[in-house]
């Protein structure tokens, strides 16, 4: 790496996701073409490895139907973004998750239940030898009403104990706002200079990281808008020009809601200004009542002291009077 690479692969180009040097992993088909292909199944693996280090090995996987039959569902089938096998027949569903949804956490159970279940087989030979699902869902948002952490790993565990119930589901969620370096060289280990890159890699020149992680040589030609094919680049534009509508009516909602809370909150200061207003009329009021009855009383000879105490006046306003 040389220094001109080092001064401007980690500085955003602009803020383009169509004409910039790598596809955007958040939309749709630059996912696909970054993960989805047989071509390239060695990043996905090498990724999956580096997000369960120290857990697990995959070898190889995959790429099997993402869709789960309208059977299991009531009106419509299910498709994950990504759903693979490893040489294990353990599922890997994979899914990026761009926009913010209140109930994720929901749907993301259903999909790994409706894995599980799409394992089974009919007769009476089976016996609930079910293998493992891995759900990795990587979110361009917050989980809302957690703490928002750069990753959460969660799997079935006994309360008391903190024992593993049982190793059938293995979820985690990486939430991509968590992720604040500025430099690859802030990054500690493997996992987050992979979060760092697939985050920031749509306004990159090039992709750093190759002395630590070899796949990235690999993930850089895969992701080249250059070396995509004619059909694979309209694909990639489409795509694009949805996200940008998507993020455009997003941020606009966004804006209309925070104009419409900045106008509540206007309309409540007026409102506020006005009952303060009042409110101070009414005091002034109150106190000419007590000037004038206290300039009576004392037309009729009434006492200082009685005044004061008929009035709630002062002395010295009394005596001014």
């Amino acid at each position: 790496m040389d220094n001109n690479q080092s001064s401007v692969g980690l500085t955003p180009r602009d803020n383009s996701d169509k004409y910039g040097v790598f596809v955007n992993p958040f939309v749709d088909e630059g996912f696909k073409i970054i993960f989805g292909q047989e071509e390239h199944k060695d990043i996905l693996i090498n990724v999956l490895n580096i997000i369960f280090a120290d857990e697990v090995v995959f070898k190889d996987i995959t790429y099997i139907d993402k869709e789960i039959p309208r059977g299991l569902q009531s009106k419509r089938g299910i498709v994950f973004d990504l759903l693979c096998e490893t040489d294990k027949g353990e599922k890997v569903l994979v899914e990026m998750q761009n926009k913010r949804q209140s109930f994720f956490e929901q749907r993301a159970a259903y999909y790994i239940a409706s894995a599980l279940a799409r394992q089974g087989k009919a007769g009476d030979e089976w016996h609930y030898d079910i293998k493992r699902v891995y759900g990795v869902f990587f979110l361009n948002f917050n989980l809302p009403g957690r703490t928002p952490r750069l990753r959460v790993d969660l799997e079935k565990r006994d309360r008391h104990t903190g024992e593993v119930f049982d190793d059938y589901m293995r979820m985690t969620y990486i939430m991509f706002p968590q992720m604040k370096y500025k430099s690859i060289d802030e990054c500690k280990d493997n996992f987050e200079r992979i979060i760092f890159i697939l985050k920031n890699m749509k306004t990159m020149d090039y992709i750093p990281g190759k002395e630590h992680l070899p796949i990235i040589e690999k993930l850089e030609k895969a992701a080249r808008l250059g070396v995509l094919t004619e059909g694979e680049r309209l694909a990639y534009d489409r795509a694009v020009d949805a996200y940008r509508v998507e993020q455009d009516a997003w941020q606009t909602a966004i804006e209309e809601g925070r104009e419409e809370g900045r106008e509540i909150g206007r309309e409540i200061g007026r409102e506020e200004g006005r009952e303060e207003g009042r409110e101070i009329g009414r005091e002034e009021g109150r106190q000419q009542e007590k000037l004038e009855m206290a300039r009576k009383l004392k037309a009729l000879g009434v006492t200082i002291k009685d005044i004061i105490s008929a009035s709630g006046l002062s002395e010295t306003v009394v005596i001014s009077l």
